[in-house]
Parts: C-alpha cells; structure tokens; sequence
C-alpha cells in the first residue's frame, strides 16, 4: 500500500477533510456564477488554478504561518500535507498517533 506504515485513521481524516473542502469550495464557486456555462468553464479553471501557491511555499525558507495561509485553498493544502506523509512515509515511520504533532522536516 501506499501509506503503509500511517495508522489508517490518519489517512482517511486526511482524505474526508479535503473531499469536505472541495465540496464547500464548489457550492462557494456556484454561488458566484449565475450561468452554467461560465461556471462550467471557470470552475475547473479556479479549482486548477488554488493548486499553484503551493508551488510558492514549497521551500524551507517560508514559514510555518505562510504555509497555514496557503491551506485556506485545498488543492494547495492537499499538496502540503502529501509532502508530510511522504516524508513520514519515507522515514519508514508513518504518521502514528505519537508523533503527528511533531514536525515533519
């Protein structure tokens, strides 16, 4: 398996809050458009597009505060939090209910 060595409750909260997140960013991204065809065309466009900060506090350099902010768009904290269970999961460790709290790198 992938996340071989996280317990698998730490992997499923991962997935149910960004699957609850993206839901809410679609009702948010419905409530701006009034015509279906410009949502369905600017919808994946912005969705895509929250990806690209990511890329932006992906160095040590930025701080642990400029990564929090990024986690307000979730394709972008997705992105940050798969970095952490890589880094757990490379380190044959997991993340495990004693160290989730410690940081990764």
């Amino acid at each position: 398996t992938v996340f071989e060595y996280s317990q698998k409750i730490f992997v499923f909260i991962y997935f149910e809050v960004f699957s609850l997140a993206v839901i809410s960013m679609c009702f948010l991204l419905s409530s701006l458009f009034s015509k279906s065809k410009t949502a369905s065309l600017m919808g994946p466009m912005i969705f895509f597009a929250s990806f690209f900060p990511y890329y932006a506090v992906n160095d040590p350099q930025f701080s642990t505060s400029a990564k929090t902010a990024t986690c307000i768009l979730a394709p972008a904290c997705f992105a940050l939090g798969a970095n952490v269970f890589a880094d757990y999961e490379g380190g044959l460790v997991g993340i495990q209910s004693d160290n989730y709290t410690d940081p990764s790198s």
